[in-house]
């Protein structure tokens, strides 16, 4: 008899269960691959194989689970049954050995993902986990059929060649009403309101490698969660938590990075001001304000955050109130959390979801410490700075991280130069920025790429005694710009070729000019530029 905890190897801990040749196997899962499930059959097919999972195709066409992974089981002589919301994970081998993880029946969490639990080889604990799968399979009634998957493969396939346009696709798991330990139960200690704020546009995601400091003196989520114009943020009440989420390129992903407390949006009170424009331009079309206090941001990169794709995958239709509002009420309404925040400034959290970002955010807390905002690049409204409660609305005893993200360039300006200005860039590799600098001395920073004219590419020395690339032209415009679109226009209009190549690498170019570059910012590590007319 023995028990033990374990955060890797599970696909070992499975192999050694049906490698035993117990003739009852019972697994709850929420998703399921096939080729997992080829493995695990092909050590041993039992004579009584029982499976609890969910049938909900949302999840099928995202690819997170596998309809022919359920198909494969059934003519491998199990029965299986769906349920509505089923969150956790068990697989008990005969009367003797019982496994309860966070790690799904797929190669990711059996050979990469960080899942935890335990195994034991123990008649007891044994019994008790197939007490509970007793109890949920008798609140079921269903066993699904190769019938069943064949009409679901009919609804899925019109999605799957994109001949129409995704919408929420039903669920044919049964409800269970009753409290089971396999449906996600919201915890106690969650606070009455808690969201998830986006900042970023789709045309503009970051890389992993941007420092979190840059993020947030870029957005000014340390003092406020802006909203788009005309979209005043009515739903936010007084001490909702607000997560701080950066759309980022790495799998179209969002990493949550902070936190603060929220206070209720005041029309007028709560909206940017001209000095607020001035110093962040972009306001204009974001102007509305949720004010925030008390708020605390991991020190280190993006890459340190939380990742909300990994939490949708892991708790579904769980991740947010309305999906998770539609799931209850079995009413047909989406319950794919994906579609939920299409073109949404922010979302409320279930419970859950709550307590999965909350933990994840204070492990890598620890990890990184808590980024310092009495530093004076963490500016605060014109309105806040001399006021009595200005020292109150910093972090106190904030955590020191081993390593600080600062910029090799000091007083560095997130304005573009004037359009017509010579500029020279560069890159940056501690922030991943590019820098632009004028003759006059003026850095700029801040841009996911930037377009010029008259390009010449070179070489210099650095203070620190290395080489790196420059480029040096005519400013013109910053990717997305009405300026940069009108330029990109015209090229696709001449019929224009563009060739794309990787600067910083070896320290050398493959151009000497070009008549029009635009340089973009780094993408897997080095920056890439598209350059028209060029000269090797």
């Amino acid at each position: 008899m023995s028990f033990k905890l374990v955060d890797s190897g599970w696909s070992d801990e499975l192999d050694i269960g049906m490698r035993e040749r117990p003739e009852t196997v019972l697994i709850v899962c929420p998703f399921i691959k096939k080729q997992t499930v080829e493995r695990l059959i092909s050590a041993h097919r039992p004579r009584d194989l029982r499976v609890i999972t969910r049938f909900d195709l949302n999840a099928f066409n995202a690819g997170v689970s596998d309809v022919d992974a359920l198909s494969l089981l059934l003519r491998s002589g199990a029965k299986i049954r769906g349920v509505v919301g089923v969150h956790s994970k068990m697989y008990i081998f005969g009367g003797k050995r019982a496994i309860v993880t966070s790690a799904n029946l797929t190669e990711a969490a059996m050979f990469h993902n960080k899942e935890f639990g335990f195994a034991a080889d123990n008649h007891f604990i044994a019994a008790q986990c197939q007490s509970y799968f007793d109890r949920l399979w008798a609140n079921t009634k269903h066993d699904l059929s190769q019938a069943n998957i064949e009409r679901w493969r009919q609804i899925l396939a019109p999605y799957r060649v994109g001949t129409r346009e995704s919408i929420s696709l039903p669920d044919f798991g049964e409800t269970v009403s009753s409290t089971s330990p396999f449906v996600l139960e919201p915890p106690s200690d969650a606070p009455m309101q808690s969201f998830v704020k986006f900042f970023g546009r789709a045309d503009n995601r970051a890389p992993l490698s941007m420092g979190i400091d840059e993020e947030v003196i870029r957005s000014g989520s340390h003092w406020a969660c802006t909203y788009p114009s005309g979209k005043r943020p009515r739903q936010v009440r007084d001490g909702a938590i607000m997560f701080m989420a950066r759309m980022v390129q790495a799998r179209s992903d969002y990493i949550i990075y902070g936190r603060a407390i929220g206070r209720e949006h005041r029309p007028i009170l709560d909206d940017a001001t001209p000095a607020d424009l001035s110093l962040r331009g972009w306001k204009e079309n974001w102007p509305h304000y949720v004010r925030v206090h008390d708020p605390v941001f991991i020190n280190g990169p993006l890459s340190a955050g939380v990742s909300m794709v990994d939490m949708m995958i892991e708790l579904g239709p769980d991740s947010f109130a309305p999906t998770q509002r539609n799931l209850n009420a079995g009413s047909g309404g989406n319950l794919n959390p994906r579609r939920a925040i299409m073109r949404k400034p922010h979302m409320e959290l279930t419970p859950q979801a709550y307590k999965w970002i909350f933990d994840r955010l204070e492990k890598s807390m620890m990890r990184y410490g808590a980024l310092d905002l009495t530093d004076p690049r963490f500016d605060l409204p014109a309105a806040q700075v001399n006021s009595p409660d200005a020292l109150a609305n910093t972090p106190r005893l904030p955590m020191q991280s081993p390593e600080r993200y600062n910029m090799d360039t000091p007083h560095v300006s997130r304005q573009p130069p004037e359009i017509g200005s010579r500029v020279k860039i560069y890159f940056d590799r501690k922030s991943g920025d590019l820098i632009l600098e004028t003759p006059e001395g003026q850095r700029s920073r801040d841009f996911m790429g930037v377009c010029i004219s008259d390009a010449v590419f070179d070489t210099e020395a650095t203070v620190r005694g290395s080489t790196r690339c420059v480029v040096t032209g005519t400013f013109l415009a910053v990717p997305g710009s009405r300026e940069s679109r009108d330029i990109e226009s015209e090229i696709r209009a001449q019929g224009r070729s563009h060739l794309e190549f990787y600067w910083w690498r070896d320290k050398t170019w493959p151009l000497r000019k070009a008549r029009l570059a635009f340089i973009a910012k780094p993408h897997g590590g080095f920056p890439t530029s598209m350059v028209v007319d060029g000269e090797v």
